[in-house]
């Protein structure tokens, strides 16, 4: 069901809100598209559910938990510090593990779910490797975010955060399948996601991956690069394909979105492409070619979709429910909803009740300068802070006392380099965030 929109900005607005509650709702939820199909003996993708619940904070606690038999639902608090630098923490069946705070995650390492494990979900995590500014090239910090890889299946990760890492973000190889990718962020990344092992992989029958309400940010390649598989993407935000790729020095990063490999059955739906010069690019052959069908995508400074729809051979509607929203939106949403450090309980709780914290940024993408209004329940001292997606602090933008009602405060980006980064208002134990994206 797409919503009709009429042209004014108060339906507008009422649109956009009701979208990002239907965003959130799903952060509690359970996944959507292939992660959701019964399948292979196992009915959905439940995760830990029914099993203990643990909270961990170190790489210690964390690798054993994962290694439990049992269903566990393990809780990460903080970021997690992995060594030796590039290890993979493996993951066992009927596992969630999910961050309990926004800069919960790993640095400098990543997870893994091999041969015959199932069922696990990843949420709320940021993913990264440590980063001087400038000092970065893309080459040493040469591992994935998470590895799916062998006859695992049903994994589900949701409103994840990747950075920086110079292998593949999010791999599905060696005949992963029944996998679900929603609300996650891929930024900074040389490779993003890869499906698919290679050209003469046998696995030919597997590879069911869905790709929804997620942002690709300037990543070089693989948005994805899919072979063999049947895969679903659609509500995806795209942006400047290959643009940070170009600044490292990447000779690969011309600008495409979706490759099209070798026997590839790609199902595209309204997705939002700006400036991408590609927005697929194909990378099969003769023997084996790859198809792409796109119904509904929005195109914004970028190249023409050259598609070949006459192999497709599925049809995602067919294997479970789905509902889009229009591609013009895609880009507002997404913006709005996805990635690592979501509240999704309060963020509700401001579109349903006034009387909270309120935060809202003028505009966003900033190029130069933005403001920053605050509406505070009643009156108190008022933090304003910016941190990048770890959750490392930025700048203190301000902290002074204020009245009950509507603020605002000038906010130049001066040195900040171009980015995500997180907006947070705290006030009389209350706090509020947003993503903000400096160009």
């Amino acid at each position: 069901m797409k919503p009709v929109l009429k042209n004014n900005t108060t339906m507008k607005n009422l649109v956009f809100a009701f979208l990002l509650l239907f965003s959130f709702a799903a952060f509690a939820s359970g996944p959507i598209g292939w992660a959701s199909v019964d399948a292979n003996g196992q009915n959905g993708t439940t995760g830990g559910a029914g099993g203990e619940v643990v909270t961990v904070n170190n790489m210690t606690d964390l690798f054993l938990q994962c290694q439990r038999t049992e269903p566990v639902i393990i809780q990460i608090e903080g970021l997690i510090q992995i060594t030796p630098k590039g290890r993979h923490i493996a993951v066992r069946s009927n596992k969630t593990i999910i961050g309990i705070t926004d800069d919960a995650g790993l640095v400098e390492g990543g997870f893994s779910v091999g041969n015959g494990q199932k069922n696990i979900i990843f949420k709320n995590l940021t993913i990264s490797d440590t980063f001087v500014e400038g000092d970065w090239d893309g080459k040493e910090q040469d591992w994935d975010g998470i590895q799916i890889k062998g006859t695992c299946h049903h994994i589900w990760i949701d409103h994840c955060t990747f950075l920086r890492q110079g292998d593949g973000a999010v791999d599905i190889t060696n005949g992963a399948s029944y996998i679900t990718i929603s609300n996650t962020v891929f930024g900074q990344n040389n490779k993003a996601s890869l499906i698919g092992s290679s050209d003469s992989d046998t696995h030919v029958n597997a590879y069911k991956v869905t790709i929804h309400n997620s942002w690709f940010n300037e990543t070089t390649q693989r948005h994805p690069r899919v072979r063999f598989g049947q895969v679903h993407l659609f509500n995806n935000y795209y942006y400047n394909m290959g643009g940070y790729g170009r600044a490292m020095g990447y000779a690969n990063s011309n600008g495409y979105g979706i490759g099209v490999g070798v026997s590839a059955q790609i199902y595209s739906e309204n997705n939002f492409f700006e400036q991408v010069v590609h927005p697929a690019q194909f990378y099969d052959n003769a023997q084996k070619p790859g198809y792409i069908i796109d119904i509904g995508s929005h195109l914004v400074a970028s190249g023409n979709f050259i598609t070949r729809p006459d192999g497709i051979n599925w049809n995602p509607a067919d294997h479970y429910e789905y509902t889009l929203i229009d591609a013009e939106l895609v880009k507002e949403v997404v913006m709005s909803t996805a990635g690592a450090g979501q509240s999704s309980t309060h963020i509700q709780d401001i579109y349903a009740n006034r009387q909270l914290l309120d935060l809202n940024l003028f505009p966003n993408p900033v190029t130069d300068h933005a403001r920053i209004v605050f509406e505070l329940p009643e009156a108190g001292y008022a933090s304003v802070v910016m941190r990048d997606l770890t959750g490392r602090e930025v700048q203190h933008i301000s902290q002074s006392w204020h009245p009950k009602g509507r603020h605002s405060i000038g906010f130049s980006k001066q040195h900040i380099q171009p980015g995500i980064y997180l907006i947070s208002v705290e006030s009389n134990n209350q706090s509020v965030t947003r993503k903000i994206v400096i160009r």
